[in-house]
C-alpha cells in the first residue's frame, strides 16, 4: 500500500469538487448540453397514439405519448399549435359591429419522465383554455441526447386494472438501491376497452423514498373520462438524478461520477473486496463504453477492474494525484463489473 497523501475522509471531501472540474474540462459542449437533431426526432422518437377530449370545465385536453425506437436516451419536448380568438367592437360602442381575429401560438410541454430512455414511452398532456382551438396534432419540437445511465434502483408493484370509483391506478414503489431517491412519482397512460388512449396520469409527489422503504402511489385519471377508464398502460417513474455518493459507513460516502448510455443495476460499495460493483447492460445492441471517475487517496493506490468475476485487462485506468478515471468497454448483453482498491485496501 502506498503513501497516504491525506486522510481518507478529507481527500473523499477535496475530491468531489476536483472530480466535478475534471468532468466539465474532459466532455464536450454536445455531451453535457446534448444534441438537437430533426433526424433524430423523425426516425426514432414518434408519438404512436394521442387523443383529444372535453373535460367537465370545456377546456380541450390532448393525451398522448412519445416512444423512443432509438438506442440513446433523450429528453423530449412536445408543441401543439392553437388559436385564441378575440373580438374588438368596431365602434366604440353598443352597437353589434364587430371584428374577430385570430392569433396562432404554440404550448410546449415536456413528457411526464424527464428522459425517455431507449425501447419506452412516456405519456404527455396538453390542457388547452375553452376558448382556445387546437390546430393539427402534438408533434415533436425537440429529441435531445442525454447520456445518463438508467439507475434500476425502484420497483413498481400495481394492477394494469383501473380500481374503484376513480378508476385510480394504485400501488406501490419500494426503494432497493443504496441512497435516498428524491421527488418520485408514476406515471401511465390512460386506456379505454377498446385500447384507445383516453388520457395520460401522473401521481402524488413523494418527497423522498430510502433505502429499503416501500411506499404507496395514486394516480387518478380527469373526471370527465373516468366511465370509459378500463386500464392502464407504460407505467413507469420519474424522479431526481440520484445522489453521487456511495455509503461506506455511517460517516463516510464515496463520491463517484459513472457515465454510460446504459442500465444500471444493484450499485453497491462492497466492503470486503473495497469496490464498487453493479450490474450493467449497454443500451447499444453492439455494447459500448463506460467511464467511472473516483477520488484517488494515494500515490501508489492500485486499481483492478473485473467483469463476470473475471480480470478484465482491456480497462484503462488513470489517475492525477486526485481523481481514478476508468474506463472500459461493455459488451452486448448483462454484465456484472467490480472495480476493487477504489479506498485503497486491494
Amino acid at each position: 500500500m502506498g503513501e497516504k497523501l491525506l486522510s481518507s475522509k478529507m481527500v473523499i471531501m477535496q475530491s468531489l469538487f476536483g472530480i466535478f472540474v475534471s468532468c466539465l474540462l474532459v466532455l464536450s459542449p454536445s455531451y453535457l448540453f446534448g444534441v438537437f437533431s430533426n433526424a433524430l426526432a423523425s426516425e426514432t422518437i414518434i408519438i404512436p397514439e394521442q387523443h383529444l377530449l372535453k373535460d367537465f370545465s370545456g377546456n380541450i385536453n390532448i393525451a398522448g405519448v412519445v416512444k423512443n425506437n432509438g438506442s440513446i436516451p433523450v429528453h423530449v419536448v412536445v408543441g401543439l399549435n392553437t388559436t385564441t380568438t378575440t373580438t374588438k367592437n368596431l365602434n366604440g360602442d353598443d352597437t353589434n359591429k364587430t371584428e374577430s381575429d385570430q392569433t396562432i401560438s404554440a404550448m410546449q410541454n415536456t413528457t411526464y419522465s424527464r428522459i425517455v430512455y431507449p425501447s419506452t414511452s412516456s405519456p404527455f398532456k396538453f390542457v388547452v383554455p375553452s376558448d382556445n382551438s387546437v390546430l393539427g396534432k402534438a408533434f415533436i419540437v425537440n429529441a435531445r441526447e442525454r447520456a445518463v445511465p438508467l439507475y434500476d434502483n425502484l420497483v413498481l408493484n400495481y394492477s394494469n386494472v383501473a380500481v374503484g370509483d376513480n378508476k385510480a391506478l394504485i400501488g406501490t414503489v419500494k426503494n432497493v438501491g443504496p441512497v435516498d431517491l428524491h421527488n418520485v412519482s408514476v406515471y401511465a397512460s390512460v386506456h379505454s376497452n377498446n385500447k384507445t388512449q383516453i388520457d395520460s396520469v401522473k401521481s402524488n409527489l413523494i418527497p423522498v423514498i430510502k433505502p429499503g422503504q416501500e411506499l404507496p402511489f395514486s394516480a387518478v385519471p380527469d373526471p370527465s373520462v373516468r366511465e370509459a377508464v378500463m386500464y392502464f398502460s407504460c407505467a413507469g417513474v420519474d424522479l431526481d438524478a440520484p445522489v453521487t455518493t456511495l455509503q461506506v459507513d455511517d460517516d463516510e460516502f464515496i463520491p463517484y461520477d459513472l457515465q454510460a448510455i446504459a442500465k444500471i443495476t444493484s450499485l453497491e460499495y462492497v466492503n470486503t473486496t473495497d469496490s464498487i460493483s453493479f450490474g450493467v447492460k449497454h443500451y447499444n445492441p453492439n455494447g459500448g463504453d463506460l467511464s467511472l471517475r473516483v477520488p484517488q487517496l494515494s500515490q501508489n493506490q492500485t486499481i483492478l477492474v473485473k467483469m463476470d468475476d473475471k480480470m478484465y485487462d482491456e480497462a484503462s485506468v488513470e489517475m492525477d494525484g486526485k481523481t481514478i478515471h476508468v474506463k472500459l468497454f461493455v459488451p452486448p448483453g448483462d454484465h456484472k463489473v467490480n472495480i476493487q482498491g477504489v479506498r485503497d485496501k486491494v
